[in-house]
């Protein structure tokens, strides 16, 4: 093989696996972000599966776009407390119980000051931008579905 071929070779290895390295890191970096469809509307959503995150939300953010939101994951159902601390937008917030809506809480403005806690045991809840539910015609008992696995 001559010298020429060889360093050819070497180039495209190296680049291949630079571009390996950047797309891992990207998949990495979006690992977070899944994509949910509710009444065939899908949504992309951001995961808070851990008590930092759940304790942040969408908190200090200007806004989202229409089309996501953000999924809290429980480990165990259990009646779950949500409030509006240091959101800068109003929220639809669907409390989630499997794949089941179980309650929602539609237009809260961003300065409520109160918990909202319904008595339903739940898995999950998902906090979507406010007047979502009622654009798209969500309700109680529509299902979610998930496009991998919980």
């Amino acid at each position: 093989m001559s010298k020429n071929k060889k360093i050819k070779i070497a180039v495209f290895l190296s680049v291949f696996l630079i571009l390996c390295c950047l797309i891992l890191a990207a998949e990495k970096k979006s690992g977070q972000n899944k994509m949910l469809t509710i009444k065939g509307q899908k949504f992309w959503v951001e995961l808070a599966d851990d008590p930092n995150e759940r304790a942040l939300g969408l908190g200090k953010r200007k806004n989202i776009c229409q089309q996501c939101g953000m999924l809290f994951l429980f480990e165990e159902k259990s009646p779950r407390g949500f409030w509006m601390k240091d959101m800068q937008f109003g929220l639809d917030i669907l409390w989630v119980e499997d794949d089941r809506i179980v309650f929602i809480e539609q237009n809260i403005s961003p300065d409520f000051d109160q918990v909202m806690k319904p008595p339903f045991s739940v898995d999950k809840v998902l906090e979507l931008p406010a007047g979502t539910c009622q654009q798209k015609g969500i309700e109680i008992d529509d299902r979610i579905e998930f496009s991998w696995q919980i």
